[in-house]
């Protein structure tokens, strides 16, 4: 199905630099769990190509998303159209993979507004508020222990 002289060694050891906090905190957190990845995995499709937070196990698209701003909705929004197209487009390529997308804030997201984002992004099979939802999410489908 894919192309391995298109995927980097497992686990793959980059720096920091480049790296976002949250994804420094989430690339931790799988290591910390014994689950395989590659950080900033490019997908090469006939017409363009996408970078992916990271790619879990060879089968979960992982992107991290979080805002400081008061007013989350709106980046967030933002962010959730952007992911939607270029998952799609990646999904039509390789429909049997698996998107999950965590989205934190310095406040906590509202139902109201976890269902907007549900909505603008059908193409994700997992949305996580929090890195606790996003390790339990690990333990169910890896078996992994938290």
């Amino acid at each position: 199905m894919f192309n391995k002289k298109a995927f980097p060694p497992e686990n793959t050891s980059v720096t920091s630099i480049g790296m976002t906090g949250q994804e420094l905190q989430v690339r931790e957190l799988i290591q910390s769990e014994s689950i395989s990845f590659s950080f900033q995995q490019v997908f090469m499709l006939t017409d363009c190509r996408y970078i992916v937070d990271f790619f879990l196990d060879k089968r979960i698209i992982m992107e991290c998303a979080s805002t400081s701003m008061f007013k989350y909705q709106i980046p967030l929004r933002k962010k959730a159209i952007h992911l939607e197209a270029k998952i799609s487009h990646i999904k039509e390529h390789y429909p049997t993979l698996l998107v999950w997308v965590l989205f934190e804030t310095h406040r906590p997201i509202l139902e109201t507004f976890f269902q907007t984002l549900v909505r603008l992004m059908p193409s994700v099979d997992q949305i996580f508020l929090s890195q606790d939802e996003l390790r339990e999410a690990f333990q169910a489908t890896f078996g992994v222990k938290l």
